[in-house]
Protein backbone atom coordinates (compact mmCIF):
# COMPACT_ATOMS: atom_id res chain seq x y z
CA UNK A 1 0.00 0.00 0.00
CA UNK A 2 2.76 2.47 0.94
CA UNK A 3 4.47 2.14 -2.45
CA UNK A 4 0.74 2.76 -4.47
CA UNK A 5 0.52 5.98 -2.16
CA UNK A 6 3.91 7.15 -3.32
CA UNK A 7 3.96 6.03 -7.25
CA UNK A 8 0.32 8.09 -6.84
CA UNK A 9 1.80 11.30 -5.32
CA UNK A 10 4.77 10.90 -8.22
CA UNK A 11 2.48 11.00 -10.81
CA UNK A 12 0.48 13.75 -9.17
CA UNK A 13 3.75 15.67 -8.84
CA UNK A 14 5.00 14.78 -12.14
CA UNK A 15 1.49 15.81 -13.93
CA UNK A 16 1.74 19.47 -11.97
CA UNK A 17 5.83 19.82 -12.85
CA UNK A 18 4.51 19.18 -16.61
CA UNK A 19 1.33 21.43 -16.51
CA UNK A 20 3.67 24.29 -14.80
CA UNK A 21 6.22 24.01 -17.21
CA UNK A 22 4.02 23.58 -20.36
CA UNK A 23 2.23 26.91 -19.34
CA UNK A 24 4.76 28.94 -17.66
CA UNK A 25 4.70 31.45 -21.10
CA UNK A 26 0.37 31.85 -20.46
CA UNK A 27 -0.14 35.18 -19.02
CA UNK A 28 -3.32 35.67 -16.63
CA UNK A 29 -4.77 39.12 -16.41
CA UNK A 30 -5.83 39.20 -12.37
CA UNK A 31 -8.63 41.87 -11.87
CA UNK A 32 -9.99 43.10 -8.62
CA UNK A 33 -12.35 45.13 -9.70
CA UNK A 34 -14.99 43.70 -12.03
CA UNK A 35 -16.95 46.98 -12.60
CA UNK A 36 -13.88 49.26 -13.08
CA UNK A 37 -13.38 50.55 -16.48
CA UNK A 38 -11.01 52.10 -18.09
CA UNK A 39 -10.86 53.62 -21.91
CA UNK A 40 -7.14 51.66 -22.89
CA UNK A 41 -8.44 48.52 -21.59
CA UNK A 42 -5.75 48.05 -19.17
CA UNK A 43 -7.45 48.70 -15.73
CA UNK A 44 -5.84 50.03 -13.03
CA UNK A 45 -6.41 47.25 -10.25
CA UNK A 46 -5.14 44.40 -12.62
CA UNK A 47 -1.77 42.94 -12.99
CA UNK A 48 -0.41 40.01 -15.02
CA UNK A 49 1.39 36.40 -13.69
CA UNK A 50 2.21 32.91 -15.60
CA UNK A 51 -0.85 30.78 -14.87
CA UNK A 52 1.09 28.01 -12.87
CA UNK A 53 2.24 31.29 -10.08
CA UNK A 54 -1.06 32.05 -9.69
CA UNK A 55 -2.27 28.24 -8.74
CA UNK A 56 0.17 28.22 -6.47
CA UNK A 57 -0.59 31.59 -4.41
CA UNK A 58 -4.48 30.54 -4.48
CA UNK A 59 -3.33 26.52 -3.02
CA UNK A 60 -1.04 28.17 -0.58
CA UNK A 61 -3.93 30.39 0.53
CA UNK A 62 -6.21 27.25 0.67
CA UNK A 63 -3.41 25.74 2.41
CA UNK A 64 -3.21 28.78 5.29
CA UNK A 65 -6.85 28.97 5.47
CA UNK A 66 -7.85 25.08 6.55
CA UNK A 67 -4.77 24.83 8.37
CA UNK A 68 -6.09 28.34 10.29
CA UNK A 69 -9.97 26.83 10.59
CA UNK A 70 -8.60 23.04 11.71
CA UNK A 71 -6.13 24.65 14.71
CA UNK A 72 -9.67 26.98 15.51
CA UNK A 73 -11.77 23.36 15.47
CA UNK A 74 -9.44 21.39 17.50
CA UNK A 75 -8.95 23.90 20.57
CA UNK A 76 -11.86 22.80 22.51
CA UNK A 77 -10.53 19.31 22.02
CA UNK A 78 -7.12 20.26 23.26
CA UNK A 79 -9.15 22.19 26.19
CA UNK A 80 -11.14 19.30 27.26
CA UNK A 81 -8.50 17.31 26.97
CA UNK A 82 -5.99 19.59 29.51
CA UNK A 83 -8.62 19.61 31.59
CA UNK A 84 -9.18 15.67 31.94
CA UNK A 85 -5.42 15.12 32.79
CA UNK A 86 -5.46 17.91 35.20
CA UNK A 87 -8.21 15.93 37.05
CA UNK A 88 -7.08 12.73 36.41
CA UNK A 89 -4.08 13.61 38.22
CA UNK A 90 -5.94 14.99 40.72
CA UNK A 91 -7.74 11.90 41.06
CA UNK A 92 -4.59 9.53 41.30
CA UNK A 93 -2.59 12.28 44.35
CA UNK A 94 -6.33 11.17 46.11
CA UNK A 95 -6.21 7.57 45.74
CA UNK A 96 -2.36 7.25 46.73
CA UNK A 97 -3.20 9.84 49.85
CA UNK A 98 -6.33 7.31 50.58
CA UNK A 99 -4.12 4.16 50.28
CA UNK A 100 -0.99 5.72 52.42
CA UNK A 101 -3.97 6.39 55.42
CA UNK A 102 -5.39 2.97 54.84
CA UNK A 103 -2.15 1.37 55.05
CA UNK A 104 -1.09 3.47 58.01
CA UNK A 105 -4.56 3.22 59.80
CA UNK A 106 -4.46 0.50 62.89
CA UNK A 107 -7.03 -2.47 62.01
CA UNK A 108 -7.50 -4.47 64.90
CA UNK A 109 -8.37 -7.61 64.14
CA UNK A 110 -11.14 -8.57 66.77
CA UNK A 111 -12.09 -11.62 65.30
CA UNK A 112 -9.09 -13.70 64.80
CA UNK A 113 -10.12 -13.13 60.70
CA UNK A 114 -6.66 -11.81 58.78
CA UNK A 115 -7.44 -8.44 56.94
CA UNK A 116 -7.29 -8.02 53.06
CA UNK A 117 -5.91 -4.55 51.95
CA UNK A 118 -5.52 -3.90 48.26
Amino acid sequence: MRILKRVFWIVILLAAAAFAIVNMTNEVTVRFDPFERVADGAPASAFSMPLPVLLLLFLAGGLIVGVILENDRGRAVRRELRREQKRRKELETELSRLNETLKAADHPDSAGLPVVRR
